[in-house]
């Protein structure tokens, strides 16, 4: 560890903690409990069995759900069910109010 020296098999290059291709060494980097990748990842299944933690904006299928990094705001082109016993959306902002914006009716089931 700690050299610049390397192993190269076909064309995947080792060097100390990294791991990647001969044109781009850096791809996987390994530590202690983390790897980090240095490009995309593609995969057909994926499991996340703790904090899924994103730095940046978070998108499903390019513009279905967007989440905006820097200012939290959320952009849906779909419809929101919300299944539970007790459906509750709560608006806990110190200003502003609610807005409910649409170009159809609205229903209101219950106002106190």
């Amino acid at each position: 560890g700690g050299s610049s020296a390397y192993v190269d098999v076909e064309d995947v290059r080792i060097t100390d903690t990294k791991i990647g291709t001969t044109n781009d060494a850096d791809l996987i980097t390994l530590a202690d409990n983390s790897v980090t990748i240095a490009g995309g990842l593609t995969t057909t299944t994926m499991s996340v069995t703790s904090t899924f933690g994103v730095t940046s904006d978070f998108t499903v299928n390019t513009d279905k759900f967007i989440v905006n990094a820097t200012n939290g705001n959320t952009e849906m082109t779909g419809n929101l069910e919300m299944s539970g016993d007790t459906a509750t959306l709560t608006h806990s902002g110190s200003t502003g109010g609610l807005a409910i914006s649409s170009a159809q009716h609205v229903d209101v089931e219950s106002v106190r």
